[in-house]
């Protein structure tokens, strides 16, 4: 869990505090065992919460659905310089047994990104993981994926159906998000609400009150995030951010 200092973060600052929580994280994932496993599934669910959280952390796990047959939780995985991904990971109350699955989403988020995270929403208490959530399912108002079987190239797995550049409505702010033909739609970069002016102060607000959550606008043609370097990915992302 990151610990904010009571001055503000500079670039700098979060760029240390996320990679200093990745290396937390990636110890946690080699080294933690669960101290049980209990048959129940009531029991089972909530073992299994702690686990999630004694590995990755409150801010990268949240439980989005728990009853006496189901439990849904969304977890961010990766990190370091890579992308931030988020999955699912759904238990099923079956016969004699507690059925687990893991999804693959087709959601991603930059270093620059969670970055951002850091320094403008991360003192309102709230969760990189539901952050990430929140966004993918506001772009959901307006666009969706197919998924295909797996093929020798992962970004292949799944097509939009409307690819370019897109605001995106968060309760806390705006996210700006790239989705791609094929593959992973990726989060650029977010700011907070109190930070918004001008138009895209505006657009918020509208998003807000409407049933789309999310808007795409015109810029540049879309260029394949994986094949380009890290910086461009940053210079990208201020890019979009300042077009209205």
């Amino acid at each position: 869990m990151i610990h904010l200092p009571d001055c503000s973060v500079t670039d700098t600052h979060a760029r240390g505090l996320r990679r200093a929580e990745d290396r937390r994280v990636g110890v946690r994932q080699t080294t933690w065992k669960s101290p049980r496993n209990p048959r129940r599934f009531g029991p089972r669910v909530r073992q299994t919460h702690a686990d999630l959280i004694a590995v990755h952390g409150p801010g990268r796990v949240i439980c989005a659905e728990s009853t006496k047959r189901s439990a849904l939780w969304f977890v961010v995985n990766g990190g370091g310089d890579s992308f931030y991904r988020l999955e699912s990971i759904m238990m099923e109350r079956e016969y004699h047994r507690a059925a687990r699955s893991k999804a693959r989403l087709p959601w991603v988020a930059t270093a620059h990104c969670y970055e951002r995270f850091i320094q403008g929403l991360l003192r309102h208490d709230l969760e990189w993981a539901r952050i990430m959530y929140e966004a993918f399912t506001s772009l959901m108002s307006t666009t969706d994926f197919e998924s295909d079987p797996p093929t020798t190239d992962p970004r292949d797995t799944y097509r939009w159906q409307k690819p370019g550049a897109y605001k995106v409505w968060l309760e806390h702010g705006l996210a700006v998000v790239e989705v791609p033909e094929t593959g992973d739609a990726i989060m650029l970069t977010l700011i907070a609400s109190g930070a918004l002016i001008g138009p895209n102060r505006e657009l918020w607000e509208y998003l807000g009150n409407s049933d789309f959550k999310a808007r795409r606008f015109t810029r540049r043609p879309v260029s394949d995030w994986f094949e380009e370097p890290a910086e461009g990915l940053l210079e990208e992302a201020e890019f979009l951010w300042t077009s209205t």
